[in-house]
């Protein structure tokens, strides 16, 4: 926040500056303000809210210049620069700066020299929008790898913190409220499922065009496909939810599971709980280059949680052998830690991990031999050039 602070002040500063030395007699805060809208979070955002500042303002200056010279400020003339401006406006896609093209226009229309005050206003936006990518250029913002890490990371745990809940409710034979409950919480997770989402996002566009990203290992892949196991995952402790759910539904009375199968799903949904966290603290690791230290705390868990799952298949078709009609149950909950335990599976993520590596050191290499590209161009030109200055 602090660095982002004066990075935004500066800007302004820097861009006022510039303005009013180009324009001594006026106040150019045009400048200023564009700067402060285009020094965005990350580069590739920053040169998008330049190119978009400067196509609206420039747009709307120039509908307002072509009618003020056919006719005067009126309620009509008004009316058609607003609606000129929007339709301009929309034809090239502004987006969120849609609205600054009639504002533009309506600015410029309403000084009497709107030729003067049109080329002002046009050189203002352009030196705002100037400062504000050379800021980004020399002082680039950090790549969010740690943001989207610990965003990746906020679904494992508050995943892990509904198991744990349902997990000791569970033996003391719960409500059909109280499975419902969960539930609506498991429904909940999609706020940090998203959150994540953006994050990863905002990382992948960080890194764009960033010369803080040159040197770095880009985590983005890392992070979204441990992202994409998650979610997964909790769509499977949904479907777990609703076989529990349904089991103690009041229609199916006859249903109820057995004090000891309580006991043994409560097991089990400690034991994901513990798999899912490891699991969100490993992607997070891989994403800072530390996951090693984190396989054993997941290998630990996901042998628990077969094992776990062993007992309860047999306790499962015990109770199915009492009653047929839990047949359907006990398979839709089979089913949903079968798919949880694939999607954790630590084999598959130190496969993609090895990929990820790999990949890594193709570009590490390519990047290299780059280098020592130039670097013998450079040394077979420079005799050439003594040679020719010789002659």
């Amino acid at each position: 926040m602090v660095v982002r602070t004066v990075r935004l002040t500066a800007a302004a500063v820097v861009a006022y500056l510039v303005a009013h030395a180009l324009f001594p007699d006026t106040q150019p805060l045009t400048g200023p303000l564009t700067a402060l809208l285009v020094v965005q979070a990350t580069l590739f955002s920053t040169l998008r809210m330049g190119v978009l500042r400067v196509a609206s303002v420039v747009s709307g200056v120039l509908v307002a210049v072509f009618l003020s010279d056919v006719v005067g400020l009126t309620w009509w003339s008004l009316g058609v620069v607003v609606a000129a401006s929007l339709v301009i406006g929309q034809m090239l896609r502004l987006g969120e700066q849609l609205l600054e093209v009639p504002i533009s226009a309506m600015l410029i229309l309403g000084v009497p020299a709107a030729s003067s005050a049109a080329t002002a206003r046009i050189a203002e936006t352009l030196v705002g929008a100037g400062i504000g990518v050379l800021t980004n250029l020399v002082f680039p913002p950090a790549v969010r790898t740690h943001s989207a890490g610990q965003a990746v990371e906020e679904v494992a745990v508050h995943t892990a913190e509904l198991l744990t809940r349902a997990a000791h409710e569970l033996p003391h034979k719960p409500s059909e409220e109280q499975a419902l409950g969960w539930l609506h919480d498991v429904r909940g997770l999609s706020r940090y499922i998203d959150a994540a989402d953006r994050a990863v996002v905002d990382l992948r566009d960080s890194r764009r065009l960033n010369p803080r990203a040159i040197r770095g290992v880009d985590t983005e892949p890392i992070l979204r496909s441990g992202l994409d196991a998650l979610e997964r995952s909790v769509v499977s402790v949904r479907a777990l939810f609703r076989a529990i759910a349904d089991g103690l539904h009041e229609e199916h009375e006859a249903l109820e599971y057995s004090p000891e199968l309580y006991g043994a799903i409560g097991v089990l949904l400690e034991d994901l709980a513990r798999g899912i966290r490891a699991y969100g603290a490993l992607v997070r690791a891989d994403a800072g280059k530390g996951g090693a230290a984190s396989d054993d705390a997941l290998a630990e868990a996901l042998d628990a949680l077969h094992e776990t799952r062993a007992v309860l298949t047999e306790l499962l078709i015990v109770d199915a052998g009492k009653n047929q009609d839990h047949w359907m149950l006990s398979g839709t909950l089979l089913a949903a830690v079968s798919r949880i335990l694939r999607d954790l599976d630590l084999e598959e993520r130190a496969r993609q991990r090895r990929h990820w590596e790999s990949a890594a050191g193709a570009r590490s290499g390519a990047l290299r031999v780059s280098r020592l590209r130039d670097t013998a161009r450079a040394a077979y030109q420079r005799p050439s050039r003594r040679r020719r200055q010789k002659a």
